[in-house]
């Protein structure tokens, strides 16, 4: 996060005077000079029990940060998780708002007590990125699924949905998912990527056929555009290995690259299981850890690389947590908007990557307010 080069040396080899740059002593007893900082525990500690006493871990402001990135309370099998098993949150007493990069402030007082303050180390970034769950409303669904959702909206009386459906199908109304073309002439910046669900049964996984000629169009219409394409492992099958995988063997004759990122169908993101799966299935990116609630979900918005806390070991996996999602405020676009700007303040000073998810269903209802994150 400060973008600072590091050596680390034992307590005999501190020698007997300041070298060139700060001096951290993260030792029980002080050093002969420069900046002392007493270990919490939790760094030199293995496995996974419980920290009790987090008003005492803030003050560590290296073990603080590790907890926060690894989502450390969540290993407990009694964190919390909301409706679809996703881990809610784990705040810092002095720190629990979750519009603040909370990483990003204790790596600040490091550095202020360090006496090194200054520029950010990096830019700060918008990446946007994209989940096409339902590429189209009514159209690449077969002629079953059509015909079914058909006879569903006539029986339950939605006459609105079935004129829709009738005049997509014509060729006379535009499918209301068909939000791609705006997305594409609105998104820019680094980092573009989409990412696509392969699986259409289920009751959350609902996408077009990968076979139809529409998909393949829609894929490399996004890669023309200079999107990067990953894949969205699927509600049902995204905490399997060979579900995934053979979601992934589906997408792969679509792609010009090979499919290194993912993000999980409605963020489902079970620590450990699903990072540790990821990674042994041979991805190097993930951007699963997401807005459960608006704001920086383990309080760091720069990549890093995820961390085994049960086998106590740094994998290949970089995590790209995202801090805003379109979803939250389908019904309040002004106010989701407003939201971003103040994650976009709160994290400017600092730097990093404000990462942002879209979806093609729900962009005609953002379209008109995204000129003014520029």
């Amino acid at each position: 996060m400060l973008g600072w080069g590091y050596r680390v040396r034992a307590l005999s080899e501190a020698g007997s005077g300041p070298e060139d740059g700060p001096v951290l002593f993260y030792t029980q007893a002080p050093g002969p000079f420069g900046l002392h900082l007493r270990p919490h525990g939790l760094l030199s500690a293995s496995g996974t029990e419980p920290v009790g006493n987090l008003a005492a871990l803030e003050q560590d402001l290296l073990a603080a940060v590790f907890w926060l990135c690894t989502h450390y309370a969540a290993y407990s099998p009694t964190h919390p998780v909301d409706a679809h098993g996703r881990p809610l949150p784990a705040y810092l007493p002095g720190l629990t708002d979750p519009e603040v990069p909370a990483c990003h402030v204790l790596a600040a007082r490091l550095a202020a007590a360090l006496g090194q303050q200054g520029a950010p180390a990096r830019p700060l970034e918008v990446i946007h990125t994209v989940d096409v769950d339902n590429a189209y409303a009514y159209r690449g669904k077969g002629p079953w699924r059509w015909w079914g959702g058909l006879a569903k909206d006539v029986l339950a009386g939605k006459a609105r949905h079935v004129y829709r459906r009738l005049g997509a199908a014509m060729g006379l109304l535009a499918d209301p998912y068909d939000n791609h073309a705006r997305l594409l002439g609105s998104l820019h910046g680094p980092g573009k990527t989409v990412f696509f669900l392969m699986a259409s049964h289920g009751r959350y996984d609902k996408a077009i056929a990968h076979s139809h000629p529409l998909f393949a169009a829609l894929v490399a219409r996004y890669q023309q555009a200079g999107w990067r394409v990953g894949l969205h492992p699927s509600y049902g099958g995204g905490q399997n290995a060979q579900a995934i995988r053979q979601e992934a063997k589906a997408l792969a004759p679509h792609t010009q690259d090979a499919i290194t990122q993912t993000r999980h169908h409605y963020l489902r993101w079970k620590i450990p299981h699903t990072p540790r799966l990821v990674a042994e299935l041979g991805f190097t990116d993930d951007y699963s850890p997401g807005p459960v609630v608006p704001g920086f979900w383990q309080g760091i918005s720069v990549p890093f690389l995820w961390y085994d806390v049960e086998r106590d070991e740094v994998s290949g996996l970089t995590l790209h947590p995202a801090a805003w999602m379109d979803v939250h405020w389908a019904m309040r676009p002004a106010e989701g908007i407003a939201t971003l700007q103040r994650l976009w303040a709160a994290l400017k000073p600092f730097g990093g990557q404000l990462v942002l998810i879209w979806h093609n269903d729900y962009f005609s209802v953002f379209q008109s307010y995204v000129g003014q994150l520029k």
